[in-house]
């Protein structure tokens, strides 16, 4: 490290106070998701056979998608994701402009979704349409999927 002490200081705070307020509101909003999850396969038996049927491909796919990624790729969507940091300061941390951080970020996500989508239309055998159906359903899970991935790894 060629940076200021105080900015990286800075930041590990930054980071840390981060960590601690998303770790509450995962705590109390768990049992809300727990709830709509159980009313969502009430209400439609197809979407929830289609859950079923595809969680485990789609599980594997996305694994294998994240870590074919480069090391700074991974590194970009955690500081992004789960550490909460924007494009301003992925900049300042990474000293490039900002629209760079912000390509750099675009282009990893873009590169974790394009290879999920292959690698899952493969592993569960369906058409290019569908696959994006499905993927259009798990999108609002896609990123507290890469939040928990991101956060253990």
């Amino acid at each position: 490290g060629s940076g200021d002490l105080r900015a990286w200081m800075r930041v590990t705070a930054m980071r840390a106070a981060l960590k601690l307020i998303r770790k509450d509101k995962r705590e109390t909003t768990e049992g809300d998701d727990a709830l709509l999850e159980a009313q969502a396969h009430e209400d439609d038996p197809e979407l929830a056979y289609m859950k079923a049927a595809y969680r485990a491909a789609f599980k594997i796919a996305f694994q294998e998608a994240l870590e074919s990624l480069q090391a700074r790729e991974r590194t970009l969507l955690k500081q992004q994701i789960v550490d909460g940091l924007g494009i301003d300061e992925l900049g300042a941390l990474y000293q490039v402009h900002r629209a760079t951080a912000a390509r750099w970020v675009s282009a990893a996500r873009e590169k974790l979704l394009m290879r999920t989508r292959r690698t899952f239309m493969m592993r569960a055998r369906i058409s290019s349409d569908e696959c994006e159906s499905i993927m259009r359903m798990v999108r609002s899970q896609l990123d507290v999927s890469l939040h928990r991935r991101l956060a253990a790894g």
